[in-house]
């Protein structure tokens, strides 16, 4: 029990102080893929998933992106993560060829110096880190190997408040490239039941309206939303992508157990 909350406390940390880091260093060396394709040197997004389960306004979200290096060196990627300031971090994986390398929390200028020596010799490393104090950003940097796959797992967890007559869950959405396998899915869980149910996004437009998803009934609601490359192109023939912006979740409960209810007047 004491490990248990001494590792809440630090994650706790990571998120309002920012002296801390969840580093990922200890792989050993990763024998190189064949790759069809050689004449991409940069790196390919494959999938990235964001799903959420929220129970009693308690959410618990999971990252999950899968990244291939198809040059013929490693090189490094980039992935801004923006969390309510009420969010905190609770695990950081990388797997790689199947085995799972969990992170490890490290003083900030002790992981970003491992994590540097990593990089320098060409392994796959991975580092989650607060840009400032009391900070919402948090950046993912992973150094993918030659020729290598790596898929990363970040959860972080919420207790959604309720404002203005409904509960809200705020995700950032940007893979700053088209991605293959996108989608976000949401479940939620309410004993109380479900009254009411929305979802936006900052980036959807009236093409990607039918894409989005939501349904509920009783006590569980669903969201999803599955765009295909193609929809995510900022138009016909770009090969940018127009998944950049905000993702809210909005519900509320049935109210005849008002004690239950978690208020916040802020």
């Amino acid at each position: 029990m004491g490990r248990h909350l001494l590792f809440y406390i630090l994650l706790a940390t990571i998120s309002v102080v920012g002296s801390y880091d969840f580093l990922i260093n200890n792989i050993r060396n990763i024998k190189k893929r064949n790759v069809a394709d050689t004449n991409t040197d940069g790196i390919d997004i494959q999938s990235m998933n964001i799903n959420s389960h929220i129970t009693s306004r308690f959410a618990h979200n999971v990252i999950t992106s899968r990244a291939i290096n198809l040059g013929n060196a490693s090189k490094e990627a980039f992935f801004d993560v923006d969390l309510p300031k009420t969010a905190f971090i609770t695990n950081f994986t990388m797997t790689i060829n199947g085995v799972v390398y969990p992170g490890t929390i490290k003083e900030k200028e002790a992981a970003q110096k491992q994590y540097q020596q990593a990089v320098s010799r060409g392994q796959t490393a991975g580092l989650v880190k607060a840009s400032g104090r009391k900070t919402e950003k948090f950046t993912v940097s992973v150094n993918i190997a030659a020729s290598s796959e790596v898929v990363f797992e970040l959860a972080f967890e919420e207790l959604l408040k309720r404002r203005f007559g409904h509960y809200e869950m705020f995700i950032k959405v940007n893979p700053k490239q088209l991605v293959k396998n996108f989608e976000i899915e949401v479940n939620i869980f309410e004993p109380q039941g479900i009254s009411y149910l929305e979802a936006e996004g900052s980036f959807i437009t009236n093409d990607l309206l039918p894409v989005l998803q939501k349904s509920f009934s009783g006590k569980k609601g669903q969201i999803s939303f599955k765009p295909t490359l193609d929809q995510q192109r900022t138009c016909v023939d770009c090969l940018t992508t127009l998944l950049n912006g905000d993702f809210i979740v909005k519900y509320d409960v049935n109210r005849e157990a008002t004690g239950n209810l978690q208020v916040s007047r802020t």
